[in-house]
């Protein structure tokens, strides 16, 4: 006979849920027409200093990304940089 098993959140999980709350209560709070990119760059500067930076894809991979997102507001941005940045890996979340 097997044991029953109940699965409970880990604490990576419950820390990007609060930060998906986060999110929501400023996307909520923010006026229409901000800009998308803009809010994008925020999240992802808000998941970086909330990382622990043990591995490389926190530590260096978003810094580089929110590199990739600035030079879009600066309009200092090519379609081989937005091609760049579809490419990156999609977090399992």
């Amino acid at each position: 006979m097997s044991r029953i098993q109940l699965e409970t959140p880990q604490k990576a999980q419950q820390a990007v849920d609060a930060l998906y709350q986060v999110l929501e209560g400023r996307l909520a709070a923010n006026p229409a027409g901000l800009c998308p990119v803009d809010t994008c760059l925020s999240f992802l500067r808000l998941c970086h200093s909330q990382s622990c930076g043990k591995c490389v894809p926190c530590r260096i991979g978003l810094g580089q990304l929110a590199q990739l997102l600035e030079d879009v507001l600066e309009g200092q941005a090519s379609m081989a940089t937005l091609s760049l940045i579809e490419k990156q890996p999609k977090p399992f979340i």
